[in-house]
């Protein structure tokens, strides 16, 4: 067999031909396990998707738990506002409302279904408060009635992890079967504060079960008032 000798001239060639060649090699080796590193990272991260109507499915991301988006929070707002302070004596379904007795008076129920997105011992004075001096009884006897309208609501300033402030501005008109009585301005502070996860709501036994469905849509941002003070834009 014959010996391959390289030409004496040409060996500093040939060696360096040989260093790039294994340099190549060897970024190309590093590439090749960065690469296999990443796939491996991602195909071991934990991913969650959800199903939307459409068909389509969307990756859900990840968040603190007691992240809540701003539009979360305002719509929250929104609703305990309306909840509130719009009165009438109907329910949902068209019938009469006789209204819910608790803490010694006698709310209309969709005051009493508010109440529930405030934190408990807030909820109790709130509602004692509403029913003796604020919602007048003519309310639940079908000769008054309001309704509210948003004008405005804030971007939530957080005040601390998992709080925030929202600010609404509205107006309830009063009326009855002579009219509009008049308008009171509603300006107000409300304190939210975010629930790790949705609370069970206890009821009477007596309550019906869409009832309970109403109540944990309202609760389903899992977001708390715990304050709700005048305020002025």
């Amino acid at each position: 067999m014959a010996n391959i000798l390289i030409p004496e001239k040409d060996t500093p060639k040939f060696l360096i031909a040989l260093l790039l060649l294994a340099g190549s090699l060897c970024f190309g080796t590093m590439g090749a396990l960065i690469l296999v590193l990443n796939n491996r990272s991602l195909a071991t991260m934990d991913r969650t998707y959800v199903q939307m109507s459409d068909g389509t499915a969307h990756d859900i991301v990840q968040v603190e738990p007691l992240h809540r988006e701003p539009g979360s929070l305002k719509s929250t707002a929104e609703s305990f506002i309306q909840l509130m302070f719009e009165w009438d004596n109907k329910l949902p379904n068209g019938e009469k409302d006789a209204g819910v007795s608790v803490v010694g008076v006698k709310v209309p129920s969709k005051v009493y279904m508010g109440s529930f997105l405030m934190e408990p011992r807030f909820r109790t004075e709130f509602l004692k408060l509403m029913g003796s001096q604020i919602i007048p009884k003519a309310v639940l006897d079908g000769f008054l009635e309001s309704s509210v309208v948003i004008y405005e609501v804030s971007e939530p300033v957080e005040i601390a992890p998992g709080r925030w402030d929202v600010r609404v501005l509205a107006a309830r008109f009063e009326t009855n079967n002579r009219g509009e009585q008049g308008q009171v301005i509603i300006s107000r502070r409300i304190s939210l504060k975010a629930i790790p996860k949705q609370v069970s709501v206890l009821l009477p036994a007596d309550q019906t079960s869409p009832f309970r469905e109403s109540l944990r849509l309202l609760l389903r941002n899992k977001v708390m008032v715990t304050s709700v003070v005048e305020d002025s834009f």
